[in-house]
Formats: C-alpha cells, structure tokens, sequence
C-alpha cells in the first residue's frame, strides 16, 4: 500500500481527492472546506471581543458603585434634616427657639439671634455640616418657617440639601 494513490469522492462539488496515506485521515489531500474547528486568528479575535465586552462590564459596576455611594450621602443628608425637622415639628410653637444640637432629641439650649425675626443655629456631625434657621412671624403674622440645610463634600463638590416647613400659632387665631 505503501506509494499507494487511493481516489476519494468529495460530496460537496464532485471532484475526486487524492491522498497518499490509505484514507486514513491524513491532512495531504483533503480539501479545506471539510475541515472542522477555529483557526489560532479567529481564537484570537473572539478573546479580543470578549475582553472588551467584560471590561464594559466592569466599567458598569464601577459606575454603579459610585452611584450607590452618592445615593447613600443623599439619604443620610436626607435623614438629618427630617431628623430635625420632626423634633421642630414636635415642638410646641412658644419653644421652637429651643436647640437641639445634639440630635438626641432633648433641648439643649436656645438658637441664637441672627437677624431681627430670624434665629439660627448650626452642627457639624461627621462629613455633614446642618445650619438651621427659625423666622417668627413670616411669612405672615402668627406664623414661623423652618429651614433647615445640610452641606457636605461628595467628590470635592458642594453639596446641599434643603427642606423647610411653615408652622402656624395656634393660639394667633383666638
């Protein structure tokens, strides 16, 4: 068998197809359209695809992350001011010039003067900075606003977040 020349038929087109080694598998003769499998390029390529797909990936976490983070110095800021604004809230009107500057929720003190009607106060706890402000008779006669403000760095940018209410005298429509 050995120098042997064994003729194959090909299916797809017709033509016959030497090889030398019996037809026993050997690569000689074979056309290329029969073989099967990936080429070392076309490996290459689909890794190259993948790696970008996967650091598209990771650059979406990173992302979230971030936003996640800044979403939680929201609702902390969020949570001081209602924090406060619930204690105000809670106040009788004749002493809500009380301070609280502990945020435990008992008066320690009284806000001081700023300006004429406005009284204000102000905290520094952890990255937050909360100022609160109190304005008798506004804005009408028998009625108080309260603000209050929270500031903090997130990213070396200011932030701020503000919430106010209006409380009336009970005792200023009698």
């Amino acid at each position: 068998m050995a120098g042997d020349v064994i003729m194959l038929r090909d299916r797809v087109d017709g033509e016959y197809q030497g090889t030398s080694d019996g037809g026993l598998g050997g690569r000689s003769g074979i056309s290329p359209r029969n073989q099967c499998g990936f080429s070392l390029i076309e490996a290459m390529i689909a890794m190259v695809i993948l790696t970008v797909g996967c650091l598209a990936v990771v650059g979406m976490f990173v992302i979230a992350d971030r936003a996640a983070a800044h979403s939680a110095k929201w609702d902390q800021a969020a949570m001081l001011a209602r924090q406060l604004m619930e204690w105000k809230r809670a106040l009788p009107f004749d002493q809500l010039r009380q301070d609280d500057r502990d945020g435990d929720g008992v008066a320690d003190g009284e806000m001081g003067p700023a300006a004429g009607d406005r009284f204000m106060s102000e905290d520094d706890p952890g990255a937050f900075h909360r100022q609160w402000e109190l304005r008798l008779d506004h804005p009408a006669a028998g009625l108080a606003t309260v603000s209050v403000m929270i500031d903090w760095q997130d990213g070396g940018r200011p932030q701020r977040f503000a919430l106010g209410m209006v409380r009336a005298d009970p005792r200023a429509g009698s």
